[in-house]
């Protein structure tokens, strides 16, 4: 009887595995087909963003930026740092979510919105700034108020 109950003791753990196996499996296929659909195609031009504003802050930057440019695009399209984003989605996100997410991010109406988001931001963009100057005046008593404040 005890080696019987030993048995079952056995399968019932070696099937618990076994699922756990198929169920992080199956939610590293999730987490793997979400980082396909949110994979950034303009990642180049992302990149290039970052690096200009890495040698703006670090003007010694400024001869090396194409070797900064290239390094980081090449760690981005390593199967490393693929495998370190699938891996922050499955720590964050369920199996489910994970699906839920690429659904909407492989619909035709998010890839409309990501083929004219630089035209959006742009326009946002170009918002503020006239905003900015026609509240030029408010900003102006503003800091002006700031001055004095920090001077007593």
């Amino acid at each position: 009887m005890k080696r019987l109950l030993g048995n079952l003791m056995v399968l019932v753990l070696a099937s618990m595995v076994g699922l756990a196996h198929a169920d992080a499996q199956s939610h590293y296929k999730a987490a793997e087909k979400f980082y396909d659909a949110t994979n950034v195609v303009d990642a180049p031009t992302i990149t290039e963003r970052m690096v200009s504003a890495m040698v703006s802050q670090s003007p010694e930057l400024v001869p090396h930026k194409s070797i900064l440019l290239d390094f980081m695009l090449e760690i981005i399209n390593s199967d490393e740092y693929r495998d370190l984003k699938i891996q922050s989605y499955m720590a964050h996100l369920s199996e489910p979510q994970l699906n839920e997410l690429t659904g909407i991010f492989s619909s035709d109406a998010y890839q409309q919105f990501r083929m004219r988001q630089a035209a959006m931001l742009t326009e946002s963009n170009q918002g503020i700034q006239q905003l900015m100057r026609a509240r030029q005046g408010e900003l102006t008593r503003r800091i002006q108020e700031n001055v004095q404040r920090l001077a007593q």
